[in-house]
Parts: C-alpha cells; structure tokens; sequence
C-alpha cells in the first residue's frame, strides 16, 4: 500500500490485531524494497511497518543517473522521515528501526526528541569525531571542484570491507548468504557509487549523530542495537559496544545489545534471520505491551 505516492506502508492480515507501527529506514545503497521480508514477518505478528525512500535512492529518483545524487546533507531526508512518522503515528505503539546510514538518522531523531516508543538500530557503530572531521573536509574540498560518482571516497570508506571473507562477490561483506548478495548486486537501484555531495551528506549524518550525548531527556526511551561480530562498519563487534557503552554511560535505562556471532552487516537478511527476527520481535513485544 501506497500513501501519498512516497510512504510505503505493509499491514498485517485483516482479522489480526495490531500492536503497534515499526517506520523503518534504510540505508545507504538501498531501498524500501528489500524490506519486504522483514515487513511480511513483523505483519504476521501484529506490526505495521512504514518506510519512505531517501532522496537519490529507489522510487525517490526519476532517473538512474540520480541514484546517489543528494544536494543539501540529507537535511531534506530528516524532514521527510519526520513528516512521515507524524502522517502515520496513531494511539498505537510506534519503534523507529534504522539500519546502517538509517541508524545514524535514527540516532539524530532520538537526539532532536522524535517521540517513539523505542528506537532499533542495526549495522550501526560509533564512529570517531576525527575520522569524522576528516571526510566532512575533505569530501567538501573535493565538492568544490566537483560532484561526481566518487570512485576516491567510496575507495576510502568501503575499500577493506572484504579483507576479511573469501568469495568473489563484490558486496560479500553484506551477508554469508549468497542468494541475498546476488539480488542485491542485480538490483539497478543498489550498490550504486554516490556523487561527492552524498558522501558529505553522509559525514554531515556521522557528526550529527555524535550530538545525541548533550541531551538527556530522552534517556527513558528504550534502546536496542543489534549487529554481526563480523560487521565491518560495526568495526567488527567494538563499533558497537562502543556504541552500547555510551548510550549506558550517559544514563540510558533500557539498553540492549545482541551481537550475533559471524553475522555480517545485514542482520535482517542472513543465513540466521528468522533468529533474528524472533529476537527483534521479542523486544518489541515486551515494549508494546507497557
């Protein structure tokens, strides 16, 4: 289902109740689309699930050539997921699950007070402020003489995600099963090379997300992040209890991790997924019903 062209919306079957509203975001070289086997899981268990495209991904381009081209950080992005969440918010519960670039959204909407009843945030870590500083300089450097597909950055950013497997598939670092790889690299509207503006975009999402420590009204908010031991952006496992460790330093009550061992970056589409369904599930089961 389809509302106002932009917001995909996946309800549970007629005759069941619903628990509540899971709004996903995706992340970067994706779209809305592969998310309807996690949408048909959490809808036969009771939940909605909503999603919007960002900018320069999926149906939220005209042409191909406009796949990864974003021109103002994603700002407008934030506005939309916003916009998006307040069109479908009802008396019912609602999560905000963001998965990789959507997990830093996520982050900057727990921070900026976006009301929810808990945030989900998987293949997430917590980057440094100087790796962070670095790319927003230097891929706004890069901006002023250009704005192409930045082969430079995304070498930089993406460049060792492989070291660690075997296979020949370009995007093996994604998942350890080979049929959700293979669609994925099939997929015109995925893997994409982004503009140099997109790459800034995406350190201008990095810095914003660190923000969320000066703020301490949201600490009731339940979180839960989940991630494979074998995650690169996850740094491997210490991105992400790195990531944990915060959220429980600066007095945030309800935190859980689950870090599952050999997982890659896409927990919602490997060999273990309905594992990880079931524990997703079980969290927000135990959230809703409060």
């Amino acid at each position: 289902m389809e509302m106002e062209k932009k917001i995909k919306l996946w309800e549970p079957p007629a005759a069941m109740g619903i628990k509540g509203t899971v709004f996903i975001i995706h992340g970067m070289g994706e779209y809305s689309k592969r998310y309807e086997g996690t949408a048909g899981y959490l809808n036969d268990n009771g939940y909605r699930v909503a999603m919007i495209d960002h900018a320069g991904h999926g149906n939220n381009i005209k042409r191909l050539d406009e796949l990864g081209l974003v021109k103002d950080e994603f700002k407008s992005s934030l506005e939309e997921i916003v916009d998006s969440i307040e069109k479908i918010r009802d008396d019912r519960p609602l999560f905000i699950l963001g998965h990789s670039m959507g997990s830093f959204m996520a982050q900057i909407l727990l921070e900026r007070g976006v009301g929810s009843d808990g945030f989900i945030l998987s293949g997430s870590t917590r980057p440094s402020k100087v790796s962070i500083k670095f790319g927003y300089f230097l891929s706004g450097f890069l901006l002023i003489f250009r704005n192409k597909r930045d082969l430079i950055l995304n070498k930089l950013l993406f460049g060792r995600n492989n070291l660690k497997f075997t296979g020949d598939k370009k995007f093996r670092w994604l998942s350890r099963d080979e049929k959700m790889v293979e669609e994925y690299e099939a997929d015109p509207l995925c893997g994409f090379i982004p503009y140099t503006s997109y790459f800034k975009g995406l350190f201008y999402l990095l810095r914003e997300s660190l923000k969320i420590g000066n703020k301490r009204n949201y600490i009731k908010t339940p979180v839960y992040i989940f991630s494979g031991s074998d995650d690169p952006v996850g740094v491997y496992g210490s991105g992400v209890e790195k990531l944990y460790e915060f959220y429980k330093k600066i007095g945030y009550r309800d935190i859980t991790l689950k870090l599952y061992t050999k997982g890659r970056h896409e927990m919602l589409n490997e060999v273990n997924r309905r594992e990880v369904c079931d524990d997703l599930l079980t969290w927000l089961d135990r959230r809703a019903e409060r």
